[in-house]
């Protein structure tokens, strides 16, 4: 049996198989435990809902009380997508930053003609509201493989 000739049911049903048929260098990320939600902008930000964010070379992000507190970066990119990674400093959580930086980023993408992704694992509540708030559109559930 080979990868490509698996239904996606199959796959996500059946992860034994996938391990099976990628045993070797590659391994299930993570042990395999961890199924990612994967949503998409289809909303362009607009500038207004990022008044705190500066571009710092490929991240954009938020200062406050003289440091970093929030970034939002792309992971995983192509010609045609690109995925984000936000990170918020603990005690700068809930101020809205993390959307800002995300909005940012994403408007930057958007605005090349790219598709913009946002992906949490399952149980990252924080992250679920992120996206949420963002207003970004489920497309799949993923497990990855490295």
């Amino acid at each position: 049996q080979h990868l490509l000739a698996l239904e996606p049911a199959e796959a996500f049903d059946h992860p034994e198989i996938m391990i099976k048929l990628i045993h070797g260098t590659n391994q299930p990320y993570k042990a395999g435990h961890e199924v990612f939600w994967s949503g998409y902008f289809h909303i362009l930000p607009t500038l207004d809902e990022f008044p705190d964010v500066t571009q710092e070379g490929k991240s954009w992000v938020v200062r406050a009380e003289g440091r970093l507190v929030s970034a939002a970066i792309s992971v995983r990119q192509n010609r045609v997508s690109h995925e984000v990674y936000v990170e918020t400093r603990t005690d700068f959580r809930g101020k809205g930053y993390g959307r800002q930086v995300a909005a940012a980023w994403a408007s930057q993408v958007m605005n090349q003609g790219r598709v913009a992704f946002y992906s949490y694992m399952y149980g990252n509540h924080p992250s679920a509201a992120l996206a949420a708030s963002l207003g970004v559109s489920w497309y799949a559930d993923v497990v990855g493989f490295e």
